[in-house]
């Protein structure tokens, strides 16, 4: 009878810490290989050390990557058979991963999408939705306010613009919170980059929208870069990223994603 109590013992304790595990917030976790290669769900390392900025009282985290071959960037829709970050990166072999655009209710983009060559979703009259980014057939690549032509390979409507012709540009946002945020830069050595920048210590939580032109331009000073534009993506719960070594994932199904093969 000892024997079988102490059995039933150990397996409370093993069940306890799976239920602990089972219990931790999917969203709150970063998955890592020392090969550079994505684990699956519920696979656990080391968190690598992501890039600080301390910007004003706050202190906050990010993930950044250049595409170095823009040949090898890939624009696509996630619906409406979605799939979450870690399946796109193993299946799609994407070496970096960042989520795209806005989508509704219904799970349709908001707001012009080309993805090879071919346009997915129409133009959106949008002033929160006020930004373009194209990357052409023969790999030139435009970022502003307004649609620079439709004869790309890549298209993404998003917003709103947090830098234009390297003007910084101010925001106001009613009803404004603070998430983690994706962001896409376009250098002015013509290089297209993205980060991710989050709150320490909370992976979904973050600037407020309107902080985020300034926190943008003191990016660029603290990697050393000059920004031409950069452009606001789909953030928050609905936000993932993927540089080879820091994961963060989503929460809720990413709407698109640009990935480099």
């Amino acid at each position: 009878m000892k024997q079988i109590g102490l059995v039933v013992a150990v397996l409370l304790v093993i069940l306890g810490v799976v239920g602990v595990v089972l219990g931790r917030n999917e969203a709150d976790r970063v998955l890592v290989s020392p090969e550079g290669n994505v684990k699956g769900a519920g696979v656990e390392a080391l968190k690598p050390e992501p890039q600080v900025l301390e910007w004003q009282d706050k202190v906050y985290e990010f993930g950044w990557f250049e595409v170095d071959n823009i040949e090898q960037l890939e624009l696509t829709v996630n619906f409406p058979k979605s799939r979450h970050s870690t399946e796109i990166i193993r299946t799609d072999g994407c070496s970096q991963l960042i989520n795209g655009g806005f989508y509704d209710k219904s799970n349709q983009p908001l707001g012009w999408i080309v993805s090879g060559g071919e346009e997915k979703s129409h133009q959106l009259k949008s002033q929160l939705l006020n930004g373009f980014v194209g990357v052409g057939g023969d790999g030139e690549m435009w970022m502003a306010s307004e649609k620079v032509s439709d004869e790309v390979r890549l298209g993404l409507q998003s917003g709103p613009m947090l830098v234009e012709d390297g003007e910084v540009l101010p925001l106001s946002i009613a009803n404004d919170e603070g998430r983690r945020r994706s962001v896409a830069i376009l250098t002015t050595e013509g290089k297209l980059g993205f980060v991710t920048i989050f709150k320490q210590n909370s992976l979904l939580m973050g600037p407020y929208l309107e902080q985020l032109p300034e926190i943008a331009e003191a990016l660029a000073e603290k990697l050393g870069i000059k920004v031409w534009a950069a452009m606001n993506l789909d953030g928050g719960t609905a936000s993932a990223f993927w540089d080879g070594k820091l994961l963060l994932e989503e929460a809720k199904e990413i709407g698109s994603y640009w990935c480099v093969k």
